[in-house]
């Protein structure tokens, strides 16, 4: 099941994205597509609280077979020390997974990002558990899938299959996010926090050592999709250069090709493309869906 994320797309708002995605669907059969709320970042993000938006969104449901909305991330902190910042991030959150209902989509994707996890893991679960039970909830309530992404303070495949596990929700598999470089880890000793600040510098690092990427500890994509196949409700693809991620699937080393050896699996499972094609040429993007089209059709 093969779409796209809008927001990715070379358009300046919803409107030119959404038709964008029509005009692509007409011709790759495309079945799925994730709206993005992230309005800080990507001018084609759907802002909740906005009635047109929401009408969008409600047409673009009418045309795909599955529809995803990505819940924010930027300048949240649901987990702050301070109450308010807390509070208000929580409602945000909330609003946002209310719109995924409004529009009738059926999963929501969410990043854990701030609060103490990347420095303790024991307290960072014991801060992000009740708000993951929150949220999920709200989803559950109006019908929707609650899926964790491994992205952002959470990378690590088992870090991200116990938290979910233990919030009752399942996951969204980032195929980037598994190459995109070597985070550094408390047995690292004194290197760690030498490592934290070179992060830019090291970040070509992956392919030189890829046992210390976080797809080495699942056996890589295809180990993944064989142990934990049943608990991904959505893969995000996109590449890596070595540099930077979200690149498109001809401008990297990541071995997405091994998907094909899922296809029947992921035949029921959307996978979005969501590579930064405001980056590159409108036959770049057309590239990627034909790659992908051949290889799990």
């Amino acid at each position: 099941m093969i779409g796209l994320s809008l927001a990715m797309l070379p358009a300046n708002d919803l409107t030119q994205a959404r038709d964008q995605f029509w005009r692509l669907q007409e011709r790759f059969a495309l079945t799925a597509c994730e709206v993005q709320t992230e309005t800080a970042t990507f001018p084609a993000a759907l802002p909740p609280w906005d009635g047109h938006a929401l009408a969008i969104g409600q047409s673009l449901r009418q045309t795909v077979s599955v529809l995803g909305l990505h819940l924010p991330y930027v300048d949240l902190n649901p987990v702050s020390f301070h109450p308010r910042i807390a509070a208000a991030s929580q409602e945000i959150l909330l609003e946002a997974i209310d719109a995924a209902a409004e529009i009738e989509a059926d999963y929501v994707v969410f990043h854990v990002r701030n609060g103490s996890l990347p420095r303790d893991r024991k307290e960072g679960f014991a801060d992000w558990l009740p708000i993951l039970r929150k949220l999920n909830g709200r989803a559950t309530d109006k019908g929707l899938r609650f899926l964790l992404e491994n992205a952002d303070d959470l990378r690590w495949i088992p870090d991200v299959l116990e938290l979910a596990t233990d919030a009752g929700v399942d996951i969204c598999l980032d195929v980037g996010h598994l190459f995109e470089r070597v985070y550094e880890t408390p047995d690292w000793g004194v290197l760690q926090r030498v490592a934290a600040r070179l992060q830019d510098i090291a970040s070509p690092w992956p392919f030189l050592l890829p046992s210390m990427l976080p797809a080495a500890q699942v056996g890589g994509i295809a180990g993944l999709l064989t142990t934990h196949g049943k608990r991904v409700g959505c893969v995000h693809l996109h590449n890596h250069d070595g540099r930077s991620a979200h690149r498109p699937l001809a401008q990297g080393k990541i071995p997405w090709q091994k998907l094909a050896g899922h296809a029947d699996q992921l035949r029921d499972i959307p996978i979005i493309l969501e590579a930064d094609y405001r980056k590159c040429s409108y036959e770049c993007l057309e590239h990627d869906l034909s790659a992908v089209t051949r290889l799990l059709t």
